[in-house]
């Protein structure tokens, strides 16, 4: 595999989101006893929650995504707050990375804590998503899970063992179209992806519109129970969305959670209007 390069539209920010994290113990916020399951989460019994969850979204901002309208910017900014939400409710510290790609990836947080993620405004959600260029799916795909293990491992040798087989990993990956400017192949994500989830445990989501959302998904290497096709309008997208969330919260709140979309998802998210 070739070198795989991230671009960032904050450098200070991508450095330091993951950083701030690791480094906690040295700025005293808390202890490794401290993120034990039981002392980080409410509202479930100890032995079901996560000890920590991160979030991985990659996004489709390519030119063809202008007609999902501004739902883009809505779900995103609504994924947020929900997220915030639901850190809140459980305890679970709840890591959060975002990147949207077109011709060229941008990361505008690496695994920040939830928490401490400002509300974006109408502008920055507009910078972030505003449809242009071509479609670089795979190989912004293959950067964010070799991130986003990385991050995974520095923060597991940092906390108590016990507490290490019960991390969650979810990665969503949304498009529109098919990869037409990546140097790797669909082989390449679909082996890196089948490591992660046979040995990693990560819970992968795909959700594509114009095309068939399970054979994409399955050639790239996700589930099909996790491939959703969504219309190709921002009714379909707020639907699938809202699906995937719905589906990924179910886990953050218990770690065996692994649910799939049901036919519902699937019907609503192939609404137009």
């Amino acid at each position: 595999m070739g070198n795989l390069k991230v671009t960032s539209s904050n450098p200070s920010d991508e450095a330091s989101g993951s950083i701030k994290m690791i480094d906690m113990e040295r700025k005293g916020s808390k202890s490794r006893e401290d993120l034990s399951p039981a002392k980080t989460a409410r509202g479930l019994e100890g032995d079901q929650r996560p000890s920590a969850v991160f979030i991985e979204f990659v996004g489709d901002r390519s030119s063809s995504m202008s007609c999902m309208g501004d739902a883009p910017q809505k779900q995103a900014l609504k994924f947020i707050i929900d997220q915030k939400s639901t850190a809140a409710d459980t305890g679970v510290p709840t890591f959060v990375s975002v990147t949207t790609f077109a011709t060229t990836a941008t990361t505008f947080h690496t695994a920040k804590e939830v928490n401490d993620i400002r509300i974006p405004t109408k502008q920055e959600l507009d910078r972030w998503l505003a449809p242009r260029g071509t479609t670089r799916l795979i190989d912004t795909a293959l950067e964010r899970l070799a991130a986003q293990e990385e991050t995974v491992q520095k923060y597991l040798r940092w906390i108590p063992k016990g507490n290490r087989d019960s991390v969650v990993r979810q990665f969503v990956l949304l498009t529109d179209g098919v990869d037409n400017e990546s140097l790797h192949s669909a082989s390449h994500l679909r082996r890196a992806l089948h490591e992660a989830q046979e040995k990693k445990g990560l819970i992968a989501v795909f959700m594509a519109a114009n095309q068939d959302a399970i054979q994409s998904g399955t050639t790239y290497g996700f589930q099909a129970g996790r491939s959703l096709e969504f219309a190709g309008s921002a009714v379909g997208y707020q639907h699938a969305w809202e699906s995937a969330w719905r589906t990924l919260g179910k886990q953050q709140r218990c770690r065996h959670a692994r649910h799939c979309f049901d036919d519902g998802d699937r019907a609503r998210a192939q609404q137009l209007n």
